[in-house]
């Protein structure tokens, strides 16, 4: 693992591939790996929020079937509910990075 200057992995370092996909519950154990109270923060804001981690995991699972070779079975709708539920994780991830 390569350390920077301030000794914080990259997320490269740390997962190995950065052509990896990732949902809610196997970012936390790589937050772990960075920082465990930016794993801790992470895991209190996202506490209650299964709405979030469900949309989430959906888009991950349809990105996975169209990526394969399967059909999306989902509506405009719901991508863009899942669109806006992501963005809503990556400003819960910058939060518990600050």
């Amino acid at each position: 693992m390569v350390k920077r200057l301030n000794q914080t992995p990259s997320w490269q370092d740390v997962c190995g591939s950065k052509n990896s996909n990732y949902h809610c519950a196997a970012i936390e154990p790589l937050w772990e790996r960075f920082d465990r109270g930016w794993a801790a923060e992470f895991r209190d804001l996202l506490q209650g929020r299964d709405d979030l981690t469900e949309a989430v995991r959906s888009a991950y699972a349809v990105r996975n079937s169209i990526a394969h070779g399967g059909s999306a079975n989902k509506g405009l709708v719901d991508v863009i509910r899942w669109f806006d539920a992501a963005q809503e994780v990556v400003e819960d991830m910058v939060l518990a990075t600050t």
